[in-house]
């Protein structure tokens, strides 16, 4: 078989799975429990956290956290933010973003949020002149997936977040990482898969 949906979901590396594999047969337990204190299994999660924040030049590992996935993450980064910083209600999305995202942007709007819409061109790319004048002085966020889950297309994320940042530097841009790791994705709120 060959399968092309990477985008969608991508199998897990084996050093994944070979790191994983004692946390599901032996040492399972939920790291929030009283029993996983014991078994050592929330130090391995703060550990990793350590680890994660030393490869990615961060603050503190309690700066991460962790989700069930993409879904819950898109979630907890939009409604997030927009419960942090309530004076700006704008928000911006492309018209090709994941359900996840558009569904929160719904729910948003309904609390009366301007929720704006980018489009793409032909090939799939958000536009960045129509990303750049869609933006205001209320604009808190701009989300942009980076490998677009049903085509494929991967978005010139670095060039659209200097956009963004040019325009001004205190809107988030908030991204879902995808199926594929993109050296261009460089200190931006980013969440997903």
């Amino acid at each position: 078989m060959i399968y092309f949906d990477n985008n969608s979901t991508t199998r897990v590396f084996d050093s994944t799975v070979d790191a994983m594999r004692p946390f599901l047969t032996e040492r399972f337990a939920n790291p929030a429990s009283a029993i996983a204190q014991f078994g050592g299994i929330a130090q391995t999660v703060q550990n990793e956290k350590t680890r994660l924040c030393k490869a990615l030049n961060a603050d503190s590992g309690h700066q991460f956290v962790i989700t069930s996935g993409a879904t819950e993450s898109n979630n907890l980064a939009l409604c997030g933010a927009a419960r942090a910083e309530r004076q700006k209600r704008h928000i911006v999305i492309s018209s090709i973003e994941h359900p996840s995202v558009m569904e929160v942007c719904e729910v948003l709007r309904a609390e009366g949020y301007r929720i704006s819409t980018v489009p793409v061109t032909p090939e799939g790319i958000v536009n960045k002149h129509a990303l750049a004048d869609s933006l205001s002085g209320q604009t808190l966020l701009v989300s942009v997936m980076m490998a677009n889950n049903e085509t494929g297309v991967l978005q010139p994320l670095k060039a659209l977040a200097e956009a963004v940042k040019r325009y001004d530097p205190s809107i988030l841009f908030h991204t879902g990482l995808g199926g594929h790791p993109n050296p261009a994705n460089d200190g931006h709120l980013k969440t997903g898969q």
